[in-house]
């Protein structure tokens, strides 16, 4: 699954590296403006790099500069690996960078991945795997309300590693790797958990990701002429396809719930939406449906229905 991951990683990576710098050659032999391209608009500026978590703020504006790198200049090995390895998908010839390197900064973060990694193997071990051990012969017996309470125990459970998952990831270690690659914009997240909608929570939990689809399949569609609800369902469709390879194919469990789970995101927006609209931003109720359907209910169940399967499966073999 890290390998897939990785794979996956690089993949939207050289696609956004191909696509901008085709609109940077068109550009350059054209004498066009460069914001007349979809794909060679900047998205990492000195702006964006100072609307971060307070931990990880910057000290001050004036502490990050920005390379004016222009096309072809932009095409040497050095500039393309330092994309490979920066905590963005999105790539573009140069990016916002500090100036010094915080070793503390980075020390803090690297102690928190190692904390948060045990953390999460305390929790699967004592409190995920007996419970979804005990889940078996309910699916077997098709006892659906002990089904329901074993997804509800889960679910606590859930939550927290999912929170732990998160938080190493989107905070511990892209700023880590953003602090070694004097990176300077660290907008990976926004407050996604205060989200009223379902449709805010996919626009401020995972900023690369969200930026990537935006930039290279969203806003091409629609200046197109594409309507946004019907490239929004691309979009969504293509995330549940990957969801379900990056699961499906490295346990050998291809059935369609981590595909399902996406996309019928898409139907529960739309139902939500109106709601959303009516009890206006913020609102606490659109929060709580976010929290129920998603990590209350939603993961829990997904994650019993593919350990029962994955347990048949050693079984049998």
């Amino acid at each position: 699954m890290s390998c897939l991951m990785n794979g996956l990683v690089l993949f939207l990576k050289i696609t956004s590296f191909a696509l901008v710098n085709q609109d940077l050659r068109a550009a350059y032999i054209f004498d066009t403006p460069i914001d007349k391209f979809q794909h060679a608009t900047a998205v990492h500026d000195v702006s964006s790099a100072v609307k971060e978590s307070p931990e990880s703020t910057l000290a001050s504006a004036s502490t990050v500069y920005q390379y004016d790198v222009q096309y072809p200049d932009n095409i040497t090995p050095k500039n393309i690996a330092y994309f490979w390895f920066a905590p963005t998908l999105c790539y573009q010839p140069s990016y916002p960078r500090t100036t010094v390197f915080r070793k503390s900064f980075f020390l803090k973060r690297c102690l928190e991945i190692v904390t948060c990694l045990g953390m999460m193997y305390f929790l699967i071990e004592q409190y995920a795997t007996p419970t979804l051990q005990n889940s078996v012969r309910a699916l077997d017996d098709l006892a659906f309300g002990t089904i329901l309470e074993r997804v509800l125990k889960l679910s606590t459970t859930s939550v927290i590693i999912w929170l732990l998952m998160f938080y190493t990831f989107f905070h511990s270690f892209l700023n880590a790797l953003a602090e070694a690659l004097y990176f300077g914009d660290r907008c990976f997240y926004l407050a996604w958990w205060n989200s009223s909608r379902l449709s805010e929570y996919w626009r401020l939990w995972n900023k690369p990701v969200y930026t990537f689809f935006k930039r290279h399949v969203y806003l091409p569609m629609v200046t197109s002429g594409i309507k946004p609800l019907h490239a929004s369902f691309v979009i969504f469709t293509i995330s549940a396809i990957l969801h379900e390879v990056l699961i499906g194919i490295p346990t050998h469990m291809i059935y369609g719930y981590a595909f399902a789970g996406m996309f019928f995101q898409i139907p529960l927006i739309i139902l939500t939406e109106p709601l959303g609209k009516w009890r206006g931003r913020g609102s606490g109720l659109g929060n709580m449906i976010f929290w129920v359907s998603f990590t209350i209910l939603g993961q829990p169940a997904c994650a019993v229905l593919y350990y029962y399967h994955w347990t048949k499966q050693r079984m049998n073999g």
